[in-house]
């Protein structure tokens, strides 16, 4: 199975932040997991990392990403994300289940949309899908 690299969470409700961070630790999914608990503080550290090719080995591969943040929604985040040389796969991860929300973040760079919480079987469908669109 694949194992990410680096994996940035992105999740202002903290106690669903500190379970997702348990269950990816305990599956083996990630060697490093960062986490930021907004939208802007998740972009300074994709700017710090992602900002050129240069940087590609501390930019993280993989994006778990709440649309709903305090301070900007999903598709300011995903649109901020667009504007960077190096763009890690991004997988929405929430509470909701609008079909339409999904939809229109696809054409902003998301690769799957999945309900929390996030469950072993979540993390198993992200590393195929990522296996498979590599």
């Amino acid at each position: 199975m694949k194992r990410f690299k680096k994996v940035l969470l992105v999740d202002s409700d903290p106690i669903s932040a500190y379970l997702s961070t348990i269950l990816m630790q305990q599956a083996g999914f990630t060697e490093e997991i960062n986490a930021a608990d907004s939208g802007e503080q998740a972009h300074e550290m994709l700017l710090r990392c992602c900002a050129t090719p240069e940087e590609a080995a501390a930019c993280p591969d993989l994006i778990l990403l709440d649309p709903y943040l305090v301070d900007m929604d999903g598709f300011e985040f995903l649109e901020a994300c667009r504007q960077l040389p190096l763009t890690p796969k991004i997988v929405l991860l929430s509470n909701a289940k609008p079909r339409q929300y999904a939809e229109q973040a696809k054409g902003l760079g998301p690769f799957d949309y999945l309900l929390k919480p996030l469950t072993a079987e979540a993390l198993d469908l992200i590393r195929k899908l990522a296996k498979s669109k590599v």
